[in-house]
């Protein structure tokens, strides 16, 4: 595969990190000629920008420079495309804080300079690849929109695996609209197990950790100190540091509760996730009220209860949000959680319900049964259980009450073999990376 250019989009630092880990390999190796990457974070940009080798691009910079230019022309249908995601993330962060979001005309305003900022910049370079985390989030969404993009780039989308400490390739998408299929091997060939065998790169030292974030969070405060950067710098995930102290608080003095024995496991996910948004057509607190609806009809006439046990969701969004879920939904059959082992959730659970939880993953390794209520690439027949409807999701509960299994041990051993092939280490090393390289080649010109 002859390539000239590739162009690397992360979102945050440990996204470049991987991204830069490729890029300097495949150019020492002459297998691409240039590598461009687009920073739309300050954490990805500052360790990617004492990088030589690498053209490095930092996007609330570009976007501040175009942000006066005249010569931006309004295309409604195009601004919706790009906008749609982020609109629905804002109005949904809008409805559990006070605090102010990005309003409608501010991401139409956006979407319009990041297209006149993509076609100069498709102007300067000409893009062979286009290896892009997630895909989401607003500047990526305008650049996939560009016809010569659509035309002359091979598009290849990277994602966090279910399998911890790993990610996915896809040329499709992410989780369920990625080409992942369960139900056949897939053209790859021990893709995790391949990274794993290898000598791992050192960890990095939590003391570089901390500067790092302490380093992030200091520039993060001054650059949006300026009206220019209010919000184009929104796409810096790392967590205030009055909120991650309070976070490990939580963790270090945290006392698990005492467990019923018959229950179920719901985990919720982070309220913007793209999981949600773009693979769930309702909002996750009405399938907290119809879990609870059922869970109380099932009880009626048993003996012994069932219960319904909530997990936060450790990078959640909002403070005060599993606070805001207990006051509304208090029930004696339901218990909210805020913090400790999932695992061991997960152990004790008689079945987990999920809307498109990596959880439910772990759980089908665990042997559980899952019923899912998005779209999600781990259902299929033996698999997680795909729930059409409310009726549906009380008719499998009594279903299981009564004794019936829906996984096959089987299928999900294949299944879990499946993925694996289709999840890379994080931890690469240069073999790894050669084998990047050729799954590459096969997803762009031997199919996928």
């Amino acid at each position: 595969m002859n390539v000239d250019t590739v162009c690397f989009f992360p979102i945050v630092r440990y996204q470049a990190k991987l991204f830069y880990s490729m890029a300097e390999a495949w150019l020492s190796t002459g297998y691409i000629k240039k590598a461009i990457f687009i920073c739309p974070s300050i954490s990805s940009y500052d360790y990617l920008k004492k990088k030589g080798i690498i053209t490095t691009v930092f996007l609330p910079d570009l976007f501040v420079e175009n942000s006066m230019n005249n010569d931006m022309r309004r295309d409604t249908n195009t601004e919706m495309n790009v906008v749609h995601f982020e609109m629905k993330k804002n109005e949904i962060l809008g409805k559990w804080s006070r605090k102010q979001f990005v309003q409608p005309n501010q991401l139409l305003f956006e979407s319009r300079v990041y297209k006149h900022v993509w076609e100069k910049f498709l102007t300067t370079y000409r893009i062979d690849i286009l290896m892009i985390w997630n895909g989401y989030i607003l500047p990526q969404r305008a650049l996939l929109q560009f016809e010569e993009i659509k035309r002359n780039t091979k598009v290849l989308y990277f994602e966090n695996s279910y399998e911890p400490s790993s990610f996915v390739m896809d040329s499709k998408g992410v989780n369920a609209k990625s080409s992942f299929e369960n139900s056949k091997k897939t053209s790859r060939r021990n893709s995790l197990e391949y990274s794993e065998v290898h000598e791992k790169e050192g960890v990095t030292p939590a003391v570089t950790k901390l500067t790092a974030y302490i380093n992030t969070r200091v520039r993060y405060a001054l650059k949006r100190s300026s009206s220019r950067y209010k919000y184009i710098l929104r796409y810096e995930h790392s967590q205030p540091i009055i909120r991650k102290i309070e976070k490990i608080c939580e963790a270090l003095f945290y006392k698990q509760p005492e467990l019923p024995q018959e229950f179920f496991f719901f985990p919720l996910q982070v309220i913007t996730d793209s999981q949600l948004i773009d693979n769930f057509n309702k909002e996750q607190e009405s399938v907290i009220a119809k879990c609870l609806e059922i869970i109380q009809l099932v009880n009626e006439g048993r003996n012994k209860p069932i219960y319904l046990i909530i997990k936060e969701h450790p990078r959640q969004e909002i403070n005060g949000y599993l606070k805001c879920l207990r006051e509304e939904y208090s029930s004696p059959y339901i218990l909210f959680v805020n913090s400790g082992d999932t695992s061991a959730l997960l152990e004790q659970a008689m079945a987990v319900i999920t809307i498109n939880s990596s959880v439910g993953y772990q759980a089908l390794k665990m042997r559980k049964n899952v019923f899912v209520l998005g779209e999600s690439l781990y259902t299929g027949d033996g698999l997680a259980k795909k729930v059409r409807d409310w009726e549906h999701l009380e008719r499998v509960i009594r279903m299981l009450l009564e004794g019936h299994t829906f996984i096959d041990f089987i299928k999900i051993e294949q299944f879990i073999h499946n993925y694996k092939e289709y999840s890379y280490s994080i931890d690469v090393t240069n073999n790894t990376l050669k084998k990047i390289w050729h799954d590459m080649n096969q997803i762009i010109y031997g199919g996928q």
